[in-house]
């Protein structure tokens, strides 16, 4: 039997009954928290994965999760709007508003952006209404299942025939099979391994991805009929240069015939594409005019990039393009069960801090809280108990300069150098009576306008939804901060050192009227008594003369020698790697560490002496042992063999080579003849 249509008779505020239940019905309860998630691409070309995730939510591969569509909405809605259709036990609760719709689709008019609101509640609240009986089914199996009971189908156990009349006695039904096993027979679904159970048990009840909507309000209109958006999730590509597809040729008499219907995409494609770039225009606008309090200041951003890797290589493979959107679709929920951590972690964070109130020089102490019994209440102070005597507070002091430094370093990059710096020029401030940099005087702009003025309309301008191009445009009118182009290929890592507390905490910090403050606290550690013991002692006049002797020495020879300037470089980077301690192995491969003297294990016993460093005191060293003189002699000697060869050799008639080239000519000799 079909639904009875709701009476269209006004209800408060002039709306239909039927609309003001929509308006009225609870989205979100207590015991059933959605998600509500809002899929943007980031160009047109973005929505080619947004299909592919769409594809596979629907699924279902995880049954927690729902997509709701544009398209399928309206495909939706010329069904149920269609009053000839007949309306079964499945048509869902205020299918009303499909009929109001559906004359603006047809005629091709855009739907309002509160009727927009409303027709996503209804069907957000029908995926609601669904995952509630799915809910109801699963626990009323699990407890037939624990009494031991197998309903058949709709929950009822299946009658069995009984036998014809005439046909001879009723045989007895053969006994049932006891199923004691967890093996699955053939033909039974598996129930338990058919979805992908990854969800978080303390996270929502329900995820909803809702996406192929580009208007900026209509986050704010889903707000105010009761149904909150959670996150905004961007998905962006990698590479947008894969997309481009070649210009065609001359077209061809068959080809201008389809030109028709392509003009027509190409139109639609465009509109697509300059109301996306609307919505990210005028989506942070939008965002800050929500009402304090609203649920609209706490929704996430999140954002996705598809990796050029991730593409499947035929985008017309049913199963490649499935796979592809598999991949999005853990990513996207792993995103999603991050954001309920971060949200987690901060609440927890927010529960454990406590505010407590530090008394100014001068401040009355808090009053304790009276006691609510009526009867302490009623009883008359103690006598005897002076009153307490609160001490005069010291006299205004300008504190002006030293607010306005501290306000520029957040309250995790303070120290205490930082603030005695702020102090002291707080105290040479008001020694040379100068205010702080707010309170300058503005130089007159060459235009005339009012420097007040001109900075109220920069502020104003901030607030607009303005492109990059127009900012630069007003930038010289108004003296517009516009950003400056930050090109991310030029872009260098930074290198921190480790252990180097001071740049960790402020390196990120920029100069504010003049102030940076870690080139300040760095000036102020320097002025403590334990910097000293980072200077080293300077050298004595005659290590001094010997040095400079050195270094010219070294000059004259790179200068005025055959030395190549690659040489020379090749040569001092070899001095700094034979000054370096290696580490060494054993005959297994084990690394041997190196011998320590102290007992503590810090100090190490290796000293490696380098040569490049100070070769005089190195060679006088050598010369001193004796290696030298060994080396000498074994010169002498060769000498020595030398000259006793050149007589023998003038004596023959014909000059014989050296001993070891004749030996070496005889074995050839002999390799040859054999």
């Amino acid at each position: 039997m079909a639904k009875k249509r709701a009476k269209s008779g006004g209800g408060s505020a002039g709306l239909a009954k039927w609309e003001q239940a929509l308006l009225e019905a609870q989205f979100e309860e207590e015991e059933w928290k959605p998600n509500v998630s809002l899929v943007v691409g980031n160009k047109m070309e973005d929505y080619r994965h947004i299909e592919a995730l769409h594809t596979v939510v629907g699924i279902p591969q995880r049954k927690l999760f729902s997509t709701v569509s544009k398209a399928d909405l309206f495909e939706q809605v010329k069904e149920l709007g269609n009053p000839k259709n007949k309306k079964g036990k499945d048509t869902p609760q205020f299918y009303e508003i499909c009929e109001s719709v559906k004359p603006m689709l047809d005629e091709g008019t855009e739907v309002p952006i509160l009727v927009l609101a409303k027709l996503l509640k209804f069907r957000l609240l029908d995926i609601k209404a669904n995952d509630l009986k799915r809910r109801d089914a699963e626990k009323k199996a699990a407890e037939d299942k624990a009494k031991g009971k197998t309903p058949g189908k709709d929950g009822k156990r299946p009658r069995s025939k009984s036998p014809a009349k005439g046909k001879g006695k009723k045989t007895p039904e053969p006994p049932a099979v006891k199923k004691d096993t967890k093996l699955k027979r053939r033909g039974e679904e598996d129930e338990e391994n058919k979805y992908i159970d990854d969800e978080p048990d303390d996270g929502p009840q329900h995820y909803m991805l809702v996406h192929g909507f580009h208007q900026p309000q209509l986050v704010m209109a889903l707000a105010d009929v009761g149904v909150n958006v959670d996150c905004l999730l961007k998905i962006k590509s990698e590479d947008y240069s894969i997309f481009q597809t070649p210009e065609p040729e001359e077209p061809s008499p068959r080809e201008e015939q389809k030109k028709a219907p392509q003009d027509v995409e190409k139109q639609q494609r465009q509109k697509a594409e300059e109301d996306l770039k609307k919505f990210w225009k005028f989506l942070d606008p939008v965002l800050r005019r929500a009402p304090a309090g609203s649920r609209l200041h706490d929704m996430a951003r999140l954002e996705y990039v598809i990796l050029n890797t991730l593409h499947p290589s035929d985008w017309e493979d049913v199963e490649k393009k499935l796979a592809f959107g598999t991949a999005v679709f853990e990513e996207v929920a792993c995103k999603i069960y991050d954001m309920y951590d971060w949200k987690r972690q901060f609440q927890h964070y927010l529960s454990n801090m406590k505010l407590l109130h530090v008394p100014m020089h001068g401040e009355a102490p808090p009053v304790p809280a009276q006691p609510t019994d009526s009867k302490l209440s009623a009883q008359a102070p103690t006598p005897g108990i002076p009153e307490l005597e609160v001490p005069a507070g010291p006299p205004d002091v300008d504190m002006r300069y030293y607010s306005e430094l501290m306000s520029a370093v957040p309250q995790e990059s303070v120290s205490i150098p930082l603030i005695m710096h702020c102090m002291l020029e707080q105290v040479s401030a008001a020694e040379e009576e100068r205010d702080p940099p707010s309170e300058r005087p503005v130089p007159p702009r060459q235009d005339g306008v009012d420097p007040r003025l001109a900075s109220h309309m920069s502020g104003a301008a901030l607030k607009l939804a303005l492109s990059e191009d127009e900012q630069r445009a007003l930038d010289g009118d108004i003296d517009l901060t516009a950003k400056p182009l930050v090109d991310k290929n030029q872009q260098r890592p930074l290198l921190l050192q480790h252990g180097d507390d001071v740049a960790l905490r402020t390196h990120h910090l920029k100069q504010v009227d003049g102030f940076h403050p870690q080139a300040e606290e760095l000036r102020m550690v320097n002025l403590l008594p334990v910097a000293r013991l980072c200077e080293l002692p300077p050298p004595s006049t005659r290590v001094s003369k010997e040095r400079a002797a050195r270094l010219q020495e070294l000059l004259h020879f790179c200068a005025t020698g055959n030395l190549s300037l690659s040489e020379i470089d090749r040569a001092f980077k070899q001095f700094v790697f034979e000054s370096m301690v290696g580490t060494t192995t054993d005959r297994s491969g084990h690394v041997l560490e190196p011998a320590t003297a102290a007992e503590d294990d810090m100090v190490p016993e290796v000293e490696l002496e380098v040569p490049w460093d100070d070769p005089y005191p190195f060679y006088q060293e050598l010369k001193r042992s004796g290696l030298l003189k060994a080396k000498k002699k074994i010169q002498e000697e060769e000498k020595s063999k030398t000259a006793e060869i050149e007589p023998a050799a003038q004596d023959a008639p014909q000059p014989s080579p050296p001993a070891y080239e004749a030996r070496v000519q005889q074995e050839e000799g002999g390799v040859q003849s054999e």
